[in-house]
């Protein structure tokens, strides 16, 4: 199945948001069998879906799901890949008269004033590469600057390497994209943000009304605060379905909050948004076109609940910080990804799902070969079955190349042991007339004989030398690591 996460909206920014979004990608993927759908907004600028990118410890992971289809994207009413859309964001930024309106949230650059020079030079090298199509470029920098000594720069532009290879990755990928809804099929034509908002509106002004998660004071001065800026603009909807622009009208509302009234009048435009935001998730993953809808309205009326519920708490609890408190908010975003990403087990688990992964669709490969397409078809119980039937095979597979690495190696042991006695008997001859310089170069001889050796019964065998069999050794080890581990994920989630 294909799911939408509210979890990677981009404004979804504190570390708190970032491990649960990072946490709930990876147990839909391994744990449930699912495929993420991202929306353009998400690929380009969700905090959460790029910490993972940055990360050395989950890049490469990350890029093969994307690969293997595990991850997708949502094209959205939009033509342009990622890579048209990210050169003509910079461009705009690179042209307008006041740059430091535009922020790229995703990037790892410095949100400050002082910034706004160094920051033009470095999405001008990042345009650059996506024009070209060329991450080499931006790597080619990050080598540079280590040369220098600058290591906070360097891992900038490794960042900004990881970034460009995964927009490239969508943009070049012909399945990597879910097509749009077509709205013959639906019979009815996608809701937009305005719509949902209107839905939820009327639910929540009801005397009946269920939802007790905020005091219905402060939900009915919401809601009206909604309602004025739609009675505003109604000649003009198109400024009430775009985000950005409900975000700014609620800044400027909180900014003018009288001191007296400040408390509970920021609590209601706080809730304001976490409409506005709820329901910007619901009309984003109601365009895509294959996640399930929601045609009944009570359904429908009850996940807005529910989600609105669980983004309050957080809110409430300090976890998500909203744009309309703008000092909190610009303090939070100042914080560059350089020091945002933290070490932590969430970025190692997406290896365990690309292994997991990889060797499903191999197995797959093997007994239907004539599908194109390779994704998971099964309930959420059969999945769990084939994920333990799976992970005993990769258990035995591991094990089996183990023991074939270790007896390559002992077998490579004999041989030096062999060589090194014949080198001995050499030596033996000469032991009168120089002793210690020929001691020193058998000893050398020695060595040299070995490593023909090896690479000669390397080359004719295809059997791997020593130094790699002790390396495979070692990757096995770490692989039957992280299948052991997920096997424990597998029972704790089931449990």
């Amino acid at each position: 199945m294909y799911t939408y996460l509210f979890k990677n909206d981009s404004v979804r920014t504190t570390p708190v948001e970032i491990r649960a979004a990072l946490t709930e990608m990876y147990n839909q993927i391994m744990l449930y069998g699912n495929t993420i759908v991202l929306s353009y907004n998400q690929v380009t600028d969700s905090r959460a879906f790029l910490s993972g990118i940055y990360s050395d410890d989950s890049y490469e992971a990350i890029m093969n799901l994307i690969r293997h289809g595990k991850i997708k994207m949502n094209r959205y009413f939009s033509a342009k890949t990622p890579s048209e859309y990210m050169q003509n964001a910079i461009a705009q930024y690179l042209n307008h008269d006041n740059p430091g309106s535009f922020q790229f949230s995703g990037l790892p650059i410095e949100t400050k004033e002082s910034q706004l020079e160094e920051n033009k030079m470095r999405l001008m090298d990042v345009a650059d590469a996506l024009r070209c199509s060329d991450p080499w470029l931006l790597m080619k920098k990050s080598k540079q600057y280590a040369a220098k000594g600058d290591e906070r720069e360097a891992k900038r532009y490794r960042m900004f390497e990881h970034y460009v290879q995964m927009i490239l990755l969508f943009s070049m990928k012909e399945d990597a994209y879910i097509a749009e809804k077509n709205p013959e099929e639906m019979g009815r034509t996608n809701r937009s943000l305005l719509d949902f908002l209107l839905l939820l509106l009327k639910d929540f002004e009801t005397e009946k009304c269920e939802f007790t998660a905020v005091s219905a004071r402060n939900r009915l001065e919401a809601c009206k605060l909604i309602r004025d800026y739609i009675k505003q603009n109604q000649r003009t909807p198109k400024i009430l379905c775009g985000r950005s622009n409900w975000y700014h009208h609620l800044r400027n509302l909180w900014d003018g909050a009288a001191d007296e009234n400040k408390v509970n009048c920021r609590k209601a435009i706080a809730f304001a948004e976490a409409i506005i935001d709820i329901c910007y998730n619901f009309t984003i993953e109601e365009s895509i076109s294959i996640v399930l809808d929601h045609d009944i309205e009570a359904e429908l009326l009850e996940a807005m609940h529910t989600e609105l519920e669980l983004y309050w708490q957080d809110i409430a609890s300090g976890a998500h910080i909203p744009f309309c408190n703008e000092e909190r908010y610009v303090k939070a975003m100042e914080q560059s990804f350089l020091d945002a990403i933290e070490k932590t087990d969430v970025f190692r688990d997406f290896r365990k799902a690309d292994i997991v992964i990889s060797d499903n669709i191999h197995q797959k490969k093997q007994t239907r070969k004539h599908k194109k397409e390779l994704h998971y078809e099964v309930l959420e119980g059969e999945h769990s079955e084939n994920m333990r039937r799976q992970q005993k095979r990769w258990i035995g597979g591991i094990l089996k190349g183990i023991f074939w690495n270790i007896g390559i190696a002992v077998f490579y042991i004999v041989v030096f042991v062999l060589i090194n006695k014949m080198m001995g008997l050499a030596q033996s001859l000469f032991e009168d007339m120089f002793q210690r310089f020929a001691q020193l170069s058998i000893e050398i001889v020695s060595i040299i004989v070995f490593g023909i050796v090896n690479s000669v019964i390397a080359g004719c065998t295809h059997v791997p030398d020593i130094l790699d069999s002790i390396k495979r050794i070692a990757c096995s080890i770490r692989d039957l690591h992280y299948i052991l581990q997920a096997k424990r994920a597998t029972k704790k989630c089931e449990g």
